[in-house]
C-alpha cells in the first residue's frame, strides 16, 4: 500500500488568495490545486452541429495561472472537482488531456476526487435524441449500495491509470436523511477504500456536517474506517441555513472540530497533509483578515507538529494515548452487526468477497442518479420512492444548485444582469432564471453556462417575450470579453447606440440616460 510522504500543512489554492500567500507563505508546506478551475475552453475546433458554430467543450490549461503556481515552491496536490468517483457515468474524456497536463506541470504526490456523482444519465427517450447524460449542477451524494461500491472501485482504477499517481477519494457531505436500505457512511467509505486499495481524503468538516444534519456520528464513521488509509485531512468552516449546517468553506475551523481532529490525528499513521479550505469570496465578504487566516494556519501547524500526541484542555498530553481502532458495537446506535470493521481491524489480505452486503436497493445506482439529479434541478422524477421525493435535503441541494447557477451568471454577465434588474425588476429577472433552469440543465463550465443563458434570453428577445433594449448587445459584449480572455483574440461587438455611456452606467449600477443612436462597434481584447 502507498505510504505518503508527510508533507505538512496546506491550503486549497485560489489566485485570489495570492496576496495572503505572499505575506504568509512560510506557514504553508502544501498547495492543493483544483485543476478544472484553472482550465480555459479551447476554441481550436468548432462544433458543426451548432448554428452559428460553437467551440466544442474541450479545455486547455490557463498558462498564466500555471505560471503563477510555478513560483510557489510548496509541495503540490491535485484535487479534482469534475471527475467524481461514485458515478455510473464515465468521466468526460475531453477532461483527460488537461488533467494529464496538470499533473505533468504540478507533479503532485497524489491525486484525489470526490466520492460522489455529477453527471446524470438520461432515460432511453432522451438518449435517442442524442443526450446520453447531462450535468447535475453539483457534486451529489451517491446511492450507498454494493453496486456503487463496485462502480467506485472501477472509477478509481481508471483515474489511477489516467493519472499515473496514487488516488484518494474524499468523504463528501450528504444532506439527505439516513436510509436503512443503504450502507452507513463509514461502512460505505471503508468498503470502497479496501476494495479499491486506495487512499482516503478525510474531510472532517464534511463528516461534521453529516452528523449535525442527522446522519452517522463522526465517532461511528471514524470507528468504521481503515485509518491507515487516510492520507489527507481537510478542515474548513461552514454556516447554518434553513436548519442545516452547510459545507460552505466560509470561515475558520470551529473549535469543536479542531478538538476532534486533535484527538484522532495520532491514529492516522499514514497522514501526508492537513489542508485548510476557505473560499476567497467569503474572506472578502466577511472581512476575514490575513492575521486571522495566519492564526488558523499556526493552529494547524501546532496540530501537525504534535500529531503523535493528543491535545487536552490546558495543553498537550505527551504520554501514549489509546484510542479505539474500531467502535464497540454496543456503543453504536443503530449498529449493523454485518458491517465490516465492527469487531476489530480487518486483515490486510481480506478478499473483497468477504465484505458485508447491504439489503437489495430500491433503485439501481443509475436510477438513483436520474432521480436525484432530476429532483435537485426542479424536474419530474418518475418512479422515485416518496422517501426520496419528500426528503427535506432535496430542497437544500436544489438551493445549492441554483445558488451556483446564479453566481455564475452574475459573475460572468454582470452588466447584463444589472440591465435586466433595472428594466424588468428583481422578481421578473428571478423568474427568467427559473424558466431557464427548467429548460436547460446546468453546464459543467462557466463559459458554457453563460452561452446557454445568452441563447435562451436572445430567443425571448427575438420572440418579443422580453423587452429590454440593448440587452442582446450587452450580453454579446460580455461573452466577447470572456471569449477574448479564453483565446487571446480580439472580439468585436455591434451596438445600435453609443456603448460607452451605456456600459459605464451599468458598471455603476445605474440606468443609462438618453443614448446616441447609430451603428457602433466595441472591441474586447486580451
Amino acid at each position: 500500500m502507498f505510504k505518503p510522504q508527510p508533507l505538512g500543512v496546506g491550503m486549497v489554492y485560489f489566485p485570489a488568495l495570492e496576496p495572503f500567500f505572499d505575506g504568509h507563505g512560510g506557514l504553508l508546506d502544501v498547495l492543493e490545486v483544483e485543476p478544472q478551475t484553472l482550465w480555459l475552453r479551447s476554441t481550436a475546433a468548432l462544433d458543426p452541429a451548432s448554428d452559428p458554430p460553437e467551440p466544442r467543450s474541450a479545455h486547455r490549461l490557463d498558462e498564466r495561472a500555471f505560471a503563477a503556481l510555478a513560483r510557489w515552491r510548496q509541495a503540490k496536490l491535485l484535487h479534482g472537482v469534475g471527475m467524481p468517483l461514485a458515478s455510473s457515468v464515465p468521466s468526460d474524456p475531453r477532461q483527460h488531456p488537461p488533467w494529464r497536463d496538470s499533473i505533468a506541470r504540478l507533479q503532485p504526490h497524489w491525486v484525489s476526487e470526490h466520492l460522489a456523482f455529477q453527471r446524470v444519465p438520461q432515460p432511453r427517450l432522451a438518449q435517442t435524441q442524442g443526450a446520453t447524460d447531462v450535468h447535475g449542477g453539483f457534486l451529489l451524494p451517491a446511492c450507498q449500495v454494493d453496486e456503487t461500491v463496485s462502480l467506485a472501485v472501477h472509477r478509481i482504477a481508471q483515474l489511477q491509470h489516467l493519472s499515473g499517481r496514487p488516488v484518494a477519494f474524499e468523504t463528501s457531505p450528504n444532506y439527505l436523511r439516513r436510509d436503512r436500505t443503504q450502507l452507513d457512511d463509514g461502512t460505505f467509505y471503508a468498503q470502497v477504500a479496501v476494495r479499491a486499495n486506495c487512499g482516503i481524503l478525510l474531510d472532517l468538516h464534511n463528516l461534521w456536517c453529516n452528523e449535525r444534519n442527522g446522519r452517522q456520528s463522526m465517532q461511528e464513521v471514524m470507528a468504521r474506517l481503515p485509518l491507515e488509509r487516510v492520507w489527507e485531512v481537510h478542515l474548513a468552516g461552514g454556516e447554518a441555513r434553513d436548519g442545516y449546517w452547510l459545507d460552505a468553506h466560509s470561515g475558520l475551523v470551529p473549535d469543536e472540530l479542531m478538538d476532534f481532529c486533535a484527538r484522532w490525528l495520532p491514529k492516522l499513521v499514514n497522514l501526508g497533509a492537513l489542508v485548510y479550505e476557505v473560499i476567497p469570496d467569503y474572506v472578502q465578504a466577511r472581512g476575514m483578515s490575513h492575521e486571522a487566516l495566519a492564526d488558523q494556519l499556526c493552529a494547524l501547524q501546532g496540530l501537525w507538529r504534535h500529531r503523535d500526541r493528543v491535545f487536552v484542555a490546558g495543553g498537550i498530553r505527551t504520554e501514549p494515548v489509546q484510542l479505539p481502532d474500531r467502535l464497540d458495537p454496543a456503543a453504536a446506535p443503530g449498529h449493523n452487526a454485518n458491517a465490516p470493521y465492527s469487531e476489530g481491524p480487518a486483515p490486510a489480505d481480506r478478499a473483497p468477497g468477504h465484505l458485508a452486503t447491504s439489503p437489495p436497493p430500491v433503485l439501481t445506482s443509475a436510477q438513483w442518479e436520474q432521480a436525484l439529479g432530476a429532483l435537485v434541478n426542479g424536474r419530474h422524477a418518475p418512479n422515485t420512492p416518496r422517501v426520496l421525493v419528500d426528503d427535506p435535503g432535496i430542497e437544500v441541494l436544489r438551493t445549492l444548485v441554483e445558488s451556483f447557477r446564479v453566481g455564475t451568471l452574475t459573475a460572468g454577465l454582470t452588466l447584463s444582469w444589472r440591465l435586466l434588474v433595472l428594466r424588468i425588476g428583481e422578481g421578473a429577472t428571478a423568474q427568467l432564471m427559473k424558466d431557464f433552469w427548467r429548460n436547460h440543465w446546468p453546464e459543467p463550465f462557466a463559459f458554457d453556462e453563460l452561452c446557454s443563458f445568452a441563447r435562451f434570453t436572445q430567443a425571448r428577445l427575438d420572440a418579443g417575450e422580453l423587452d429590454v433594449p440593448h440587452l442582446g448587445s450587452v450580453m454579446a459584449y460580455e461573452l466577447g470579453v470572456a471569449r477574448a480572455q479564453q483565446t487571446g483574440q480580439e472580439i468585436w461587438t455591434r451596438f445600435d447606440c453609443d456603448p460607452v455611456p451605456l456600459l459605464s452606467a451599468l458598471a455603476r449600477g445605474q440606468s443609462p440616460g438618453p443614448l446616441v443612436s447609430g451603428s457602433f462597434e466595441l472591441r474586447a481584447g486580451p
